[in-house]
């Protein structure tokens, strides 16, 4: 008995594993390794197709090329205009179901807009947002919308359709439709009545979302409103978005000794001045801090003071921060904490690298910017010496702040010669602490084979005027430069660095060299611009005439 229940425990157990491994085998699963699908799902149409007419409502059926993920559907299908009893929406696997109410508006084309939030289940997005519409009546329109956001990051376009002028809580409302740029900036409305929009280009992050000028950067075009006839096709609008200019703010202080130390800002200052600055200390003594501003991060300011603050909380009040433009902002105030523990650390240097390489320019710099790591409080002429082939070179040495100083060589630097920086640290005295460990600091500065310089001209086609072009050298920290556009549409911009150039025609209506991007409050549209498609070389000692550049309508 007792090894006729062994045998028959054997079987079962051996026909479980065999089952086990029929199903193993059997079941559906992706493969394992290999590269990830990165492949976007596709829109292969809708049940009924897009374009019916005498649409009644009831199920309308979108079909993909794969899985969608289930969680991604929420955010982005949106329906224009929306009906007043809301549309249900069911996930089939690789096809989304909505329902549509019986009541809807008479002779009305409904848009069913898909953004860029739908993925399939490995998290790969749509490559580009799609609308897809239906008509109550016997007809659809077609009008179109299309242009392009220029830029670096991922947008989306904004439209609302207008019932009346065009003020500047438009844009703060939900918007009417909701076109998501491709990777290249390129976004389409389409199904579009005749009648007059207004458009604002935004983040994509921002998408379908009422405008928040502290959080979003935005864009508006050239026009404020854009007048479409039916079944009219509006192209080439162009838009860049930034971010606007917060109010002034005083951040925080980074204390770093008894006498010195960083105020911050909320963002980096040009042309700005301080009024009635002053620091009052725990014992209620008002001192006067001198202060500069640091010449790479704009947003901060060093403080130096002659005595020193007693220890513990501190304020720093500023009466008043006047920008060269824009308004000036008021009884700025903040606290910190200062704590008087002696310095007794060594001076050293934050930059440059103890051997550094350098191009010379056509104006026989760069400049050679030492920056330490306190203020240095006194020095001497026989602080800092330049030599080259064992000779003394004579230089030039500004002080930029106590913590900055530049070096140039009088006749500017020699190409592919070695320079070496000496600093001696008996004639430099920190504001606290001790100077340099070793006697003298030295800095190799290795000058290598010059920047060329070339010329680039050509005449536009079609340009607003007046214009400008401003030409951006692609590098890694790429510059600017900008030149006039004469009376016969004809432009020359020499010494340019060598490199490739994008190409950017600025209608500066307000003649103040810079590219505006508009503004809501008050409301105001960009200036008109063209960007080409195509780059420019410039060549050392080259003169390159690009020929004519017709400026698309």
């Amino acid at each position: 008995m007792k090894r006729a229940i062994i045998t028959k425990t054997f079987y079962f157990l051996s026909s479980l594993g065999i089952g086990l491994a029929i199903y193993s085998c059997a079941a559906i699963a992706p493969p394992s390794g290999g590269p990830d699908d990165e492949t976007a799902p596709k829109f292969i149409g809708s049940i009924p197709e897009s374009g019916s007419t005498e649409f009644m409502g009831g199920k309308v059926i979108l079909q993909f090329s794969e899985y969608i993920d289930k969680k991604s559907i929420d955010r982005a299908i949106s329906i224009s205009p929306e009906p007043q009893t809301p549309v249900d929406v069911i996930y089939k696997d690789d096809e989304i179901h909505l329902f549509f109410p019986e009541e809807l508006l008479l002779n009305q084309t409904y848009i069913i807009s898909i953004n860029r939030t739908l993925t399939d289940e490995r998290n790969v997005a749509l490559d580009k947002s799609i609308q897809i519409a239906f008509s109550t009546g016997s007809t659809i329109e077609n009008g179109k919308i299309m242009g392009r956001v220029f830029g670096e990051e991922k947008y989306a376009v904004h439209l609302w359709k207008l019932n009346g002028d065009i003020i500047d809580t438009l844009f703060f409302s939900k918007p009417l439709y909701v076109s998501e740029a491709d990777d290249k900036g390129f976004f389409q409305f389409n199904y579009l009545s005749n009648g007059e929009y207004g458009a604002l280009a935004v983040d994509r992050s921002a998408a379908g979302l009422p405008l928040n000028r502290e959080r979003i950067a935005y864009g508006l075009g050239p026009q404020l409103v854009y007048n479409l006839s039916s079944n009219e096709v509006i192209k080439n609008i162009s838009f860049m978005i930034h971010r606007e200019t917060p109010k002034i703010k005083l951040t925080h202080v980074d204390w770093k000794g008894p006498r010195w130390g960083w105020m911050h800002f909320n963002q980096s200052l040009n042309d700005i001045s301080f009024e009635g600055v002053k620091i009052i200390d725990s014992d209620s003594s008002e001192l006067i801090p001198n202060y500069y501003q640091d010449s790479s991060e704009k947003s901060r300011f060093l403080l130096t003071l002659n005595d020193t603050l007693n220890e513990g909380k501190v304020n720093l009040n500023i009466k008043k921060i006047v920008p060269n433009s824009g308004p000036s902002t008021s009884n700025s105030a903040i606290s910190f904490r200062v704590s008087n523990d002696p310095d007794s650390s060594h001076l050293y240097l934050l930059k440059p690298p103890l051997t550094s390489i350098i191009n010379k320019d056509n104006k026989g710099g760069p400049l050679l910017s030492v920056v330490f790591s306190k203020p240095i409080e006194s020095f001497s002429d026989s602080a800092f010496q330049i030599i080259s082939d064992s000779d003394t070179t004579l230089a030039s040495m500004t002080k930029v702040n106590p913590m900055e100083f530049t070096f140039l060589p009088k006749k500017g630097w020699k190409e592919k010669k070695t320079y070496r920086l000496l600093l001696f640290s008996k004639y430099l005295l920190p504001i606290e602490g001790k100077s340099f460990p070793d006697p003298i600091k030295s800095i190799d500065v290795i000058s290598k084979k010059k920047i060329g310089y070339g010329t680039l001209l050509g005449s536009l086609v079609g340009a607003q005027k007046p214009s400008i072009i401003r030409l951006k050298l692609i590098s890694k920290v790429p510059e600017y430069f900008v030149s006039d556009v004469d009376s016969n549409d004809e432009f020359y911009v020499n010494e340019l660095p060598e490199g490739r150039y994008e190409l950017m025609v600025i209608n500066d209506s307000n003649k103040d060299r810079i590219f505006n991007y508009g503004t809501i409050m008050p409301l105001k549209k960009s200036e008109w611009f063209y960007i080409s498609s195509d780059t420019f070389e410039v060549r050392a000692n080259w003169e390159i005439d690009i020929g004519k550049i017709e400026i698309e309508k």
